[in-house]
């Protein structure tokens, strides 16, 4: 998520009823999912995070995300090894996804 400052009017009303809806717990868990369906850990400790801001951050990458599917597709036959998505964990790249 992209830091906007503050909104107002509809945007707010919004925002506000996203924030409501946020379950933590419920990131925890699938936090920790990912997790063990990836068998790669996150930077920081899931259940450390304290809002949906710092979810947010922790997926913003997109890595974690990647590999699952990946991983998922190998699983069902659906890619040979070498047709395999290359995930882009180089330090340019996450350079420009701290600019996000």
């Amino acid at each position: 998520m992209a830091n906007h400052g503050p909104s107002y009017g509809l945007s707010r009303e919004l925002e506000r009823k996203s924030q409501a809806r946020f379950n933590l717990t419920e990131a925890h868990e699938v936090l920790l999912w990912i997790e063990s369906a990836t068998g790669r850990q996150f930077p920081e400790d899931p259940v450390a995070l304290e809002d949906s801001q710092a979810v947010s951050e922790v997926l913003k990458d997109g890595i974690s995300l990647c590999d699952y599917v990946s991983r998922r597709l190998l699983e069902l036959n659906s890619l040979e090894e070498s047709d395999q998505p290359h995930i882009d964990e180089s330090s340019r790249h996450q350079e420009w996804l701290s600019t996000r």
